[in-house]
């Protein structure tokens, strides 16, 4: 009882934001996905998960980040506990239906900070990642959400109307397409595999639904410097995107491109 009175007294001290949601279309508010819980106790279950990973409670350390379907998994070992060893949220944030965690710790004592969204069950899982020497000022936001906002409306177009080269350059694709097409396999290491896999046939359900449903525009609900949040819903699904800068994109001309969505149902 302690230990968790200690718990919400800390988390009580983090800097807690709830972004500013702009809304598209006139219905779209009372439509958004209630959170099951809140970004501050996703941001305690991180705590529990870390003290769990300290105490040598790998049970608990790993059954966090498959709650969370963390695309890599950070092993129970004496480098990943020397690596989070005083660990503390310096930042939690909440945009509509996504939410920013910055944490310090020994490994990262310049701050490193995770993007979540709402998933199955209403429950945040992970996205994406920030590079630690990027994390200060995290939460000044960009100067202008329009890069994000025509990254987003270029690939729900692409999608849209099957153009596979716009969503090959706005797309994140990772060592596979499935992300995209809810379907298992879906190979992405090549522009004709990945639209292939998405664009079918058959089609993916992602684009079924977007294309039977041409009026379903996105819902912005502002963002940081690095990632802004967008929801979407259609009459069966709800779907986060979360549209990324990436500063440094070597070789690319585009510096905004779009995480692959999770559907909340």
């Amino acid at each position: 009882m302690t230990h968790r009175r200690t718990l919400y007294a800390a988390l009580a001290a983090v800097s807690v934001t709830i972004g500013t949601v702009g809304v598209r279309g006139a219905n779209a508010a009372t439509r958004i996905p209630v959170p099951a819980e809140s970004v501050a106790s996703l941001a305690g279950r991180l705590r529990v998960a870390v003290d769990a990973l300290e105490t040598g409670n790998c049970v608990l350390w790993l059954s966090f980040q498959r709650s969370v379907r963390s695309r890599t998994t950070i092993p129970c070992d004496d480098a990943a506990r020397a690596r989070l060893a005083g660990w503390q949220p310096t930042r939690v944030a909440r945009y509509g239906t996504g939410a920013v965690i910055t944490y310090v710790s020994a490994g990262h004592p310049h701050g490193f900070t995770t993007s979540y969204v709402l998933g199955p069950g209403r429950r945040f899982v992970a996205v994406d990642i920030l590079d630690p020497d990027r994390t200060p000022a995290v939460f000044r936001g960009s100067s202008s959400s329009s890069p994000y906002r025509m990254a987003m409306a270029s690939v729900l177009s692409a999608l849209r109307h099957r153009n596979c080269s716009l969503f090959w350059v706005r797309a994140v694709l990772f060592s596979n397409a499935r992300p995209w097409t809810n379907r298992r396999g879906g190979g992405a290491r090549t522009k004709a595999l990945a639209c292939r896999a998405v664009f079918g046939p058959p089609e993916s359900p992602l684009v079924g639904d977007l294309r039977a449903n041409p009026d379903a525009q996105p819902i912005h609900f502002g963002g940081t410097r690095d990632w802004h949040f967008f929801g979407l819903r259609t009459p069966l699904h709800y779907y986060n995107f979360v549209v990324a800068h990436y500063a440094d994109a070597p070789g690319s001309r585009s510096k905004y491109f779009v995480d692959p969505p999770v559907r909340v149902f």
